[in-house]
């Protein structure tokens, strides 16, 4: 089991779809038993569903690289 800080790490690319299975399956099963991260996983989609929507030049170019710098974090990275 995870715990809520590893959780906060993954949670970008869980609601982006881009995790490893092992991983996704971890966040699940933390998102199963805690409804904080429940709550702040529904904010995360939230986000990224809005972010879909925005045409590729209405979003500032920072604003871009901030969010494409955070989607690359690596699940490895994430655990320390």
């Amino acid at each position: 089991m995870i715990n809520c800080r590893t959780l906060a790490r993954l949670l970008l690319g869980y609601v982006a779809k881009e995790l490893p299975a092992e991983y996704d399956e971890l966040v699940c099963q933390h998102l199963s038993e805690c409804p904080e991260c429940l709550a702040l996983a529904d904010s995360y989609r939230s986000v990224v569903r809005l972010g879909r929507q925005l045409s590729d030049g209405s979003a500032p170019p920072a604003l871009l690289q901030a969010l494409q710098n955070t989607s690359n974090a690596t699940p490895e990275r994430a655990s320390s």
